[in-house]
């Protein structure tokens, strides 16, 4: 027998409105003006960003008819002062072609990696910048090979990890594509193992990303229309999923991977079906993937998102069209697994490049600055900007609720027993508690609660609201199932002895289930004992509940003795 309850929110509503009042809605974050960070008077495309020391570097590279250079500039990240009037020449284009830079900062120098064809093929570089004056330091190459793009960065404490794909030869052994990666030491930049080691399996693998959090870094990358990623651990410098963690794997044609860590987890964010950016939770002490196919952010963009997390939440950046308005967004991804509102931080001239990524990183809760190529009507081409947003609200997160214990119970069927609810808690966007309205949970007046004796699918909803009368809302689904098979117990011996030339009585036995009470009359039984003729007999007694639980089945032995004839 299945009972399903289904949800009705009128009473609850009502209770929430009159619980709470509104409130004047909280000032909006200060966006500033539009900042000109690459001040040169030629095309400059694919930014990067870091930040450290109070202070974000702006990367990005320049193409001229001598070759592509690498360039950058320092803003203040407490009021946008961009602090190097001349760009810093981080890679010299001479007859040198760099693309896709990407920052890391490791508590005095930003490194900053990005891809080259130099000497024999396209390789990964590395160049240290100095955060209190902007110096350069040094530049090294990665890879053992040619054919080495797309590097990532991130800095574990220790040790920077830089991951790129490229061609991977081990040993002597034919070389083949893959994500890979080696550590470098933050005190001149160089590699701390001789050789890269292998951290994505062979494939059609692009565009890798990275990130630490927890001691663990994690390692996304885009691989035949799927979003495939790895961990690895900082401390043991060892791979720790050989067969990569299926983040992504829909048949949706996924593609361009970002992340970022909040410590314990990491978020996932990329380009899905239609353009539209998805994302999902990692956790990073076992890779699970917590958000299934993932949960909309954003889109249809126009590139791939870039995403940070500023210590509280997780920003995205994007581009896209909205009401045929070409801009750039952020959302908000708050830890719990769902994407605030959109907002808008600049529009952007329809003729900027469409397929160059913005960057985004982050001092702080609620600051953060985002970096994108912008058309300069002035002179034709893009030049690098940006937009610092400072001073965005808690008040302006959405209240969330947190349920306690398990989010799908499966529960033993009880005839005598109830169910007891764990309930659930609720915060509004700052953390402060807020009243939770529970329906159908046994101790409210809005339901009977999952019932015990009766197996079933059952759902417990949770509301709450806040201030804003912004409503959160979670439900609990409750399955009660049969698991345990009923007990049988021979009424009588085990062993009887009948006198034979009477008719033999079956004293039967006992079946008692936890879920449906007495059961035996649904006994089955085996064997037959012939009253009229002497011999040893064997009755054999077994029951398959309701449930599907067989029991263990009980014998007896009955003796026919003495027959008159």
């Amino acid at each position: 027998m299945s009972h399903l309850k289904y949800l009705s929110f009128a009473a609850v509503a009502f209770l929430g409105l009159l619980s709470t009042s509104p409130a004047a809605h909280a000032a909006a974050p200060t966006i500033s003006p539009e900042l000109m960070v690459s001040s040169e008077s030629i095309k400059t495309v694919e930014p990067g960003v870091g930040v450290g020391n109070g202070v974000y570097l702006v990367v990005w590279t320049q193409d001229s008819r001598l070759g592509v250079s690498v360039l950058g500039a320092r803003v203040r990240a407490s009021d946008g002062v961009v602090l190097d009037a001349q760009p810093l020449t981080l890679f010299l284009g001479s007859y040198f072609i760099a693309s896709t830079p990407a920052v890391a900062f490791d508590g005095t120098n930003f490194l900053v990696v990005f891809s080259g064809f130099a000497r024999y093929g396209y390789d990964v570089l590395a160049t240290r910048v100095r955060a209190s004056d902007g110096a350069v330091l040094s530049t090294e190459y990665l890879g053992a090979t040619p054919k080495n793009m797309n590097p990532t960065v991130a800095f574990d404490g220790t040790n920077y990890l830089v991951a790129w794909w490229g061609s991977y030869s081990p040993g002597n052994a034919a070389s083949f594509s893959a994500v890979q990666g080696n550590f470098l030491r933050p005190s001149d930049g160089r590699p701390v193992l001789s050789q890269p080691f292998l951290i994505g399996a062979t494939g059609s693998q692009t565009a890798p990303q990275v990130a630490l959090g927890g001691g663990r870094f994690l390692v996304a990358w885009h691989d035949g229309g799927n979003i495939l990623g790895a961990r690895v651990d900082a401390a043991s410098k060892t791979l720790l999923d050989s067969t990569p963690l299926g983040i992504a794997v829909s048949g949706e044609d996924e593609s361009g991977p970002t992340v970022a860590s909040s410590g314990p987890e990491f978020l996932v964010a990329w380009q899905g079906a239609g353009g539209h950016v998805k994302a999902t939770r990692v956790r990073g002490s076992d890779g699970a993937v917590l958000d299934g196919t993932g949960f909309a952010v954003a889109g249809p963009v126009l590139a791939a998102a870039a995403v940070t997390f500023d210590g509280s939440d997780y920003r995205v950046a994007w581009q896209g069209m909205v009401s045929g308005t070409r801009g750039l967004f952020s959302t908000p991804v708050f830890t719990q697994g769902v994407a605030g509102t959109p907002r808008l931080l600049s529009q952007v001239h329809p003729s900027s490049t469409g397929w160059d990524v913005a960057s985004i990183a982050a001092a702080g809760p609620g600051h953060y600055l985002v970096a994108y190529p912008q058309f300069d009507a002035q002179y034709g081409f893009d030049r690098i900007k940006a937009r610092r947003v400072e001073g965005e609200p808690c008040s302006e997160r959405p209240p969330r609720i947190v349920m306690n214990g398990m989010a799908e119970p499966t529960l033993e069927c009880s005839a005598v027993g109830a169910y007891s609810d764990p309930g659930a808690q609720a915060f509004d966007g700052c953390g402060n508690p807020l009243q939770v309205y529970a329906y159908n949970s046994g101790a409210d007046p809005y339901g009977t609660g999952p019932l015990m004796a009766y197996e079933g699918t059952y759902t417990v909803s949770y509301h709450a609201w806040d201030a804003e009368w912004r409503q959160a809302s979670a439900m609990r689904t409750v399955h009660v199932d049969d698991r345990v098979a009923a007990t049988l117990s021979l009424q009588g011996g085990a062993h009887l002895v009948h006198t034979c030339g009477t008719e033999w009585g079956d004293p039967g036995v006992e079946a008692q289930d936890v879920c449906y009470g007495d059961l035996a009359e649904q006994v089955v039984r085996t064997g037959w004992v012939n009253s009229w003729s002497e011999g040893l007999y064997t009755v054999t007694y077994s029951l398959t509940d309701r449930g599907g639980n067989n029991s263990a089945s009980v014998t007896r032995t009955v003796d026919v003795i003495n027959c008159p004839w």
